[in-house]
């Protein structure tokens, strides 16, 4: 060990040795050492020692270690919180080596939280805006209140079912991960899995009377293909429906209510149209009666064309009913608005083909598709004499567009007669000239 004394004595007899260049390393090699075993110092008086209940854990092998290698990427890890804030015990490293003392009751450690308790734990911090304000202030902290009204809540708080999902079903436990982190089991992309871990599990779900297809359907919906297959996080999962901490099945009256959440001008037309009332009175669901749940296709044109069995009009109102009717008419608007489009396109297109300034042209029949894409969006308000007044700004654009492309290809066709008869001219003065000249060249031989 380097002592003060004999830095002191070698320092002094420095001047005396013969090599200046050895002594000068030496010197340095002294500094050296100083400095790295201070900083050593210095860095191990700021480590933080493990907690008694790391230190511990670490020595164990399976699900007992299992909490310390998880707790490393956890968000409360991450805080500064410890195993202490969930299991209580003492911490302290001191008592890493005695068992009674860490896990001391007195300390107040619970171990293991029962489900039934664990709610209340979580919401013990998260339903304390005093303390979430410390570590994130736009967490809400409702998430307990809103459990205890979900499905979830009701059966465990009031029928004592353990075997419905708590916090920790869905968010894990010593591995939680912040919910816009990609990781996470209930970001966006992973929501449909979690859920789907108990209710897509008949074995799991049997007793409950609920169906055990509902994660199949929406991976087959037009929702589920955007959110799972295009990563579309802005497509719906399972919580954006059924809410995450208050789930709970929409009731049939408010299903328009929770698809109106995207769907804003669809919900506005379907509460004013004729449909409203009685599917209220007699507890139809709403949306639902004609685009499913779980499984929600996209919306074709095919839904209003009485020959097809896609004929959703069908369900409900028998052949030449006033409703049958309505439908029918409904698709013969949208097949017009489609057919001029199409006829104004193909026209637009030849002429363009040909060299065309058909710029203007495309312009209106792009603005005609939005109107047919506005049409459709009507159809919720179930009344043919209204689409048939709202398709007219449509059907004039594409009127308007298809006169664009006759006139394009006339005058396509008038500059290629010009063409034509300008070549015949041409041909004939060549042709006069040529003969012009053999005369001449005769006459002068």
């Amino acid at each position: 060990m380097l002592s003060h004394r004999h830095f002191k004595n070698w320092y002094s007899d420095l001047p005396n040795r013969p090599d200046g260049l050895v002594n000068l390393v030496y010197l340095a090699g002294l500094t050296f050492c100083f400095l790295f075993f201070g900083v050593s110092l210095i860095a191990s008086a700021q480590t933080p020692s493990e907690s008694s209940c790391i230190a511990c854990h670490k020595l164990l092998d399976g699900e007992l270690l299992a909490p310390v290698t998880a707790w490393k990427n956890d968000v409360h890890a991450h805080t500064g919180l410890g195993c202490e804030s969930c299991h209580g015990g003492n911490p302290s490293p001191q008592v890493a080596e005695d068992p009674d003392a860490a896990k001391s009751r007195a300390a107040g450690f619970i171990g293991k939280p029962s489900r039934k308790n664990i709610p209340a734990l979580c919401g013990k911090c998260h339903s304390d805006p005093a303390m979430i304000k410390k570590y994130n202030p736009a967490l809400p902290t409702d998430q307990l209140a809103t459990y205890r009204t979900s499905q979830h809540g009701q059966r465990l708080f009031q029928q004592g079912d353990e075997k419905v999902a708590v916090c920790t079903d869905c968010h894990g436990n010593h591995g939680i991960l912040a919910a816009n982190d990609s990781r996470s089991s209930v970001y966006p992309l992973n929501v449909p899995a979690t859920c789907g871990r108990c209710h897509a599990n008949a074995d799991f779900m049997a007793g409950y009377s609920i169906g055990t297809d509902q994660v199949a359907d929406y991976e087959a919906s037009v929702h589920g293909e955007a959110l799972l297959r295009k990563r579309d996080i802005a497509a719906p999962a399972c919580n954006d429906c059924h809410g995450n901490h208050g789930a709970i099945p929409p009731e049939v009256k408010s299903i328009s209510h929770v698809c109106g959440r995207c769907h804003l001008n669809n919900a506005d037309l379907f509460a004013k149209s004729p449909h409203a009332k009685p599917y209220e009175e007699m507890g139809l669901a709403q949306c639902e009666a004609c685009h499913g749940n779980h499984k929600i296709t996209k919306p074709t044109d095919a839904r209003l064309d009485p020959n097809s069995n896609e004929f959703v009009c069908a369900n409900c109102h028998e052949p030449d009913s006033e409703g049958w009717k309505n439908g029918t008419e409904m698709f013969a608007i949208l097949n017009e608005m489609k057919s001029k489009i199409h006829t104004a396109d193909s026209l637009v297109s030849r002429a363009e083909r040909a060299g065309m300034e058909v710029s203007e042209a495309k312009f209106i029949i792009s603005a005609a598709d939005d109107e047919l894409i506005k049409a459709r969006t009507q159809i919720h308000n179930y009344r043919a004499d209204i689409l048939r007044e709202r398709a007219q700004t449509g059907i004039g654009l594409a009127d308007q567009a298809v006169e664009f492309g006759r006139a394009a290809l006339a005058e396509l066709q008038f500059r290629r007669k010009g063409l034509a008869v300008s070549m015949v001219i041409i041909f004939a003065v060549a042709a006069a000239l040529y003969m012009k000249i053999r005369r001449r060249d005769q006459e002068w031989k």
